[in-house]
């Protein structure tokens, strides 16, 4: 039976490898299937679960997970999810939704926990390579994001609707929908990708892993998330704190160790440098209220009576009273502009007038006389002129709260000869000068998804239904529906209530913890227990990176998308496959 199965088994291999190098390259449009629209990434889980179930029905067995208590743990989170969204009401397509979701995950893990203890450290090996590749490519993607050609735009448009922004700041999240999705996957797959290089053989391929970790690190960091900060360094420095303990002359492990030691170092030279060379990072990371960013005052020189249309110049003084340079090119520059109001009214007349560009970046602190150009409403009348800056293409300083500038302006008389009147704006301008609010800051999120919770303690509210109905919650008449609780467990509590947030907890308790007690018996061995470790670098690493999604999820919550909620089930059954942890005390 071994013989005849072992093309089917290969092919599974392949599936496995080829869905953990894609996870980071899902398309943003699907292929639709009986009503139903599957991803590339959905499709290639699919295939693997596919060949899985055939191979287990011509091997005539049932899965290999030596690790019941997981098994049992998962179960039961599956079926309190489900549950949950089954009585989630008008919104029960939602969560049932997301409950299958987590159900292909589960399945997933379970498919990876049975091949690892069937086939060993050698499908670890390749799967780990094939997710290692998988993301240090993604994350490549993302550091050429910042150049912001058109070409490279144009091809991540292939996997999000638009890059993300945090003002006028570009934050990378490269082949992913959003920056904070990118930061928890690749700080999740960095303590995988410090092992790899500790544990390659060959100094070539020691060096290009090693390059994929620095990758990894530099990406996260520059989504400038930070809670991908304290993740991504938290996974780092766990590492680096065993390879420490096993670093001792004359033990066998202390070439990888000394290997990871060199690499946690080199990570923390590339946070120092970006400390220190980056204003932009410092101030993503000291000040995370964007609003602070982009601040102007204004001192504009007197404008006489114009005539409609009438074109003209006066002098704007513009001081940046920001906490960031303002850019003179790029795909969004800073420029001076100008709205006209009725004066009586303070209806929106004209909301974009002309730009005048900056002659040179200017920085925090600095002021700047502008010789700005002006052209008059076609009509005759009373008028407020309001100076303002923009940063193209993501909004105006205004929006974000800052104050304008207000001068009185009368037009009147005939019409300026030659100067045709301006073109008609777009529909669906404000009529009146706006500010936008921030999205609800996550202590407020925190407290409704608590009350919500207490109506509903047992099962929830349903999962992912919090994003759809916490506006009423906080009086607010509209709300961003993409916006969830920003914390894993407050998600799994007010969605699948005790009962899902107890069983999530027991499944990582019934995973980590024998990873834990194994880890400190490697750490300090028994007198004359074997020492070779290479299964133990490999249990280190999957539990530091189930560390990092665990701890990022105190401040977000990441079980809605695909690379993401599969990572986190994949890692758990790689821990629960107990195929790793076997091999501690072994030579390899």
């Amino acid at each position: 039976m071994a013989a005849r199965t072992r093309p089917l088994a290969a092919c599974l291999h392949w599936a496995l490898a080829l869905l953990l190098a894609i996870l980071p390259f899902e398309l943003a449009a699907g292929l639709a299937l009986a009503q139903l629209t599957f991803t590339n990434v959905e499709l290639a889980a699919l295939l693997a679960l596919g060949l899985w179930a055939a191979l287990l029905l011509f091997e005539r067995r049932r899965p290999q997970v030596s690790r019941r208590l997981a098994l049992g743990a998962g179960l039961l989170l599956l079926l309190a999810l489900l549950a949950s969204a089954a009585l989630a009401g008008p919104w029960r397509g939602a969560a049932l939704k997301f409950g299958v979701r987590q159900l292909q995950g589960a399945l997933l893990g379970l498919c990876l926990a049975d091949q690892l203890a069937a086939h060993g450290w050698r499908l670890a090996r390749r799967l780990g390579l094939a997710l290692v590749a998988g993301a240090a490519a993604s994350a490549l993607a993302g550091l050429i994001e910042f150049s912001e050609l058109p070409p490279v735009m144009a091809a991540l448009a292939l996997f999000k609707d638009q890059p993300t922004t945090a003002g006028g700041l570009l934050r990378l999240s490269g082949t992913f929908t959003y920056a904070n999705i990118a930061a928890m996957y690749y700080e999740a797959v960095l303590p995988i990708a410090i092992v790899a290089a500790a544990l390659a053989r060959r100094r070539g391929a020691a060096a290009l892993l090693a390059l994929a970790a620095l990758l990894l690190y530099l990406a996260a960091l520059l989504t400038f998330s930070r809670a991908a900060l304290l993740a991504a360094s938290a996974a780092v420095l766990a590492l680096a704190a065993l390879a420490a303990l096993l670093a001792r002359a004359g033990s066998p492990n202390r070439a990888p160790a000394l290997r990871v030691l060199g690499l946690s170092a080199g990570l923390g030279l590339l946070l120092a440098g970006l400390l220190l060379l980056s204003p932009a990072f410092r101030v993503r990371i000291a000040e995370p209220d964007v609003d602070r960013w982009y601040r102007a005052e204004y001192a504009a020189a007197p404008v006489g009576e114009l005539a409609p249309n009438q074109l003209t110049a006066t002098s704007v003084t513009v001081r940046n009273q920001g906490l960031v340079t303002w850019r003179l090119d790029g795909v969004r520059p800073i420029r001076l502009a100008y709205h006209w109001l009725d004066a009586r009214t303070r209806q929106v007349v004209r909301y974009n007038g002309h730009r005048t560009a900056l002659p040179r970046p200017l920085a925090p602190g600095e002021s700047i006389q502008l010789d700005a150009s002006v052209q008059a409403p076609p009509k005759p009348g009373d008028y407020l002129l309001v100076w303002d800056m923009v940063s193209e293409g993501s909004g105006w300083f205004s929006e974000r709260g800052n104050r304008v500038a207000e001068q009185a302006v009368r037009v009147s008389g005939a019409p300026a000869p030659d100067r045709p009147a301006l073109a008609a704006e777009p529909a669906g301008l404000p009529q009146r000068l706006e500010v936008h609010p921030p999205p609800p800051a996550r202590g407020l999120l925190w407290g409704a998804a608590l009350r919500m919770w207490r109506a509903s303690p047992l099962l929830g509210i349903g999962p992912d239904v919090f994003r759809h109905v916490y506006g009423p919650e906080l009086g607010l008449a509209e709300w961003d529906d993409r916006i969830h609780t920003n914390n894993l467990y407050l998600e799994l509590l007010v969605g699948a209530g005790a009962a899902g947030l107890a069983a999530f907890l027991g499944l990582v308790a019934a995973v980590g913890w024998p990873a834990l007690r194994a880890l400190a018996r490697l750490a300090r061995p028994a007198p004359g227990a074997p020492a070779g470790w290479t299964g133990g670098w490999a249990l280190a690493g999957c539990a530091a990176a189930l560390a990092a999604f665990l701890l990022h999820g105190l401040l977000d919550m990441f079980l809605e998308y695909s690379a993401t909620y599969m990572l986190l089930w994949l890692l758990l059954g790689a821990l629960a496959s107990g195929a790793v942890t076997d091999q501690i005390g072994k030579r390899t």
